[in-house]
């Protein structure tokens, strides 16, 4: 999977570096040292984007505990190595399959008809697919670190295990997870505060099973940030 390839190569010498921070920067931070953030987010419907995400229309959700830890500090920015970990995960029902041209498998189309409650609609229906995992390797960048509001940029990568396959019934249970993400923060002078972040969510098994199809989600997050005493 080039993309987790990709994100490894960068996130890993930044993370084996543990950069201090720069006794001389001396901006009123209310972001950083340790902090612990907690996380919910919700993508509706899965896009089509290439070899990054082959499946679209399901819905893809997940819960998850950050710890960081402040490895780099500049006048215009810190960089935090970060660890998600991920109680759940939840993916709409895994694609079946039909036989046409020449036995040639293809998917079919995400099946909504189970939902019971369609005045909201039914983003997980019975048969949806309840996952865990971690994202060890986690980079995150923050702007303007004296102020309320604060832009942040970052990438993880990591795994999920599902108790069933997914995105499609032929993939497989354990999947690898790429993410790049951006969004806000906003803190007050203690560094307790919200958070306010897209993340760009990449799934698939890298070639491990028989169907290395890859899921691709729009993930809007909200959260919580607790900046360590």
């Amino acid at each position: 999977m080039k993309s987790l390839a990709a994100v490894l190569l960068v996130l890993s010498p930044l993370a084996i570096a543990g950069a201090q921070s720069n006794p001389s920067d001396t901006l009123a931070d209310r972001s950083g040292g340790r902090a612990t953030e907690f996380w919910i987010g919700y993508s509706p419907r899965s896009p089509k984007w290439g070899v990054l995400g082959n499946r679209p229309g399901l819905s893809f959700g997940l819960g998850a505990a950050r710890t960081t830890r402040r490895i780099k500090t500049t006048p215009r920015y810190a960089l935090d190595y970060t660890i998600d970990f991920v109680p759940i995960a939840l993916s709409s029902p895994p694609l079946g399959y039909t036989q046409v041209f020449q036995g040639t498998p293809q998917p079919k189309p995400a099946d909504r008809t189970l939902c019971t409650i369609p005045l909201v609609g039914c983003p997980f229906p019975p048969g949806s697919a309840y996952g865990a995992g971690v994202s060890p390797l986690g980079i995150t960048a923050i702007y303007r670190r004296d102020r309320v509001v604060q832009p942040r940029l970052g990438a993880t990568g990591g795994f999920l295990m599902f108790d069933k396959a997914v995105p499609t019934v032929v993939s497989t249970r354990f999947n690898f997870t790429a993410t790049i993400e951006g969004g806000v923060q906003i803190l007050s002078k203690r560094g307790d505060g919200v958070l306010l972040v897209y993340r760009f969510h990449h799934l698939s098994n890298a070639g491990t099973g028989y169907d290395n199809s890859a899921l691709a989600s729009h993930v809007i997050s909200i959260g919580g940030r607790f900046r360590a005493r």
